[in-house]
């Protein structure tokens, strides 16, 4: 189960979401090419935009770990069907988090901004049966031509840079500004272009499908270090 709790010690590469697999530091975690068939439970039981980020590179995690077993020559992996179900937990669900004093953490108010954080299964390739529940139908058909190696690759989605300024404390009574470079995409947005993925396979799209892409991205200001990420400078300097 792929959460967004966090872990201790490890959260982003947490070998808890492989199961018994992940055990005593991921020592068995070879044995995952063995498997022909997994079970990703993917569940967004809190409402923070910490949780997209934390569920999104648990996945990139598991990506990487299957991939590496897809790419051994001697002892290639098994896996023929991939199983991916998403589903924010009821009010009193099994999967239901709790605070420490024993209050019931938010859950999500709106399940469209999780849907990226399922990104990461797009670098997987081959696998021969795919199902994935639980999410818009034309996202679910994009995903599943993409893994089974259909459809051709899913092109990157072009953020532009924004420079905005800086401050931070210098001594008592001093602050001192910089301009950085930060990315227009906000933490829920995607990083590839699923809409020209989609009209290029011929999959039907909601009309609305621009929303994810939404232009106020870039008109937004930048006060945010809630939404905005660090980008490379594009002078490259």
């Amino acid at each position: 189960m792929i959460d967004g709790s966090a872990h201790f010690p490890k959260s982003l590469s947490s070998p808890l979401i492989f199961g018994p697999f992940g055990n005593n530091g991921g020592a068995r975690l070879h044995l995952l090419r063995n498997l022909r068939s997994i079970r990703i439970d993917f569940v967004p039981d809190t409402d923070s935009h910490w949780a997209v980020k934390r569920q999104r590179s648990r996945l990139e995690y598991f990506v990487d770990v299957l991939k590496q077993h897809f790419d051994d020559e001697d002892r290639k992996s098994l896996l023929q069907e991939l199983y991916v179900d998403v589903r924010i937990p009821g009010d009193r669900g099994r999967d239901r988090r709790y605070s420490s004093n024993g209050n019931p953490i938010p859950l999500p108010k709106d399940s469209e901004k999780f849907l990226f954080g399922l990104e990461s299964l797009a670098t997987l390739r081959g696998i021969k049966d795919v199902k994935i529940t639980g999410v818009p139908d034309w996202y679910a058909q994009c995903l599943t031509l993409v893994i089974q190696g259909k459809g051709g690759d899913v092109l990157e989605t072009d953020w532009p840079p924004l420079e905005v300024k800086r401050s931070k404390s210098t001594g008592w009574s001093s602050k001192k500004t910089s301009k950085v470079w930060v990315t227009t995409r906000k933490w829920h947005q995607p990083t590839l272009n699923w809409k020209e993925f989609a009209q290029r396979n011929k999959v039907e799209i909601p009309d609305d499908i621009d929303k994810f892409w939404g232009a106020d991205t870039q008109t937004k200001k930048a006060s945010p270090r809630r939404w905005l990420e660090y980008a490379p400078d594009p002078r490259g300097v």
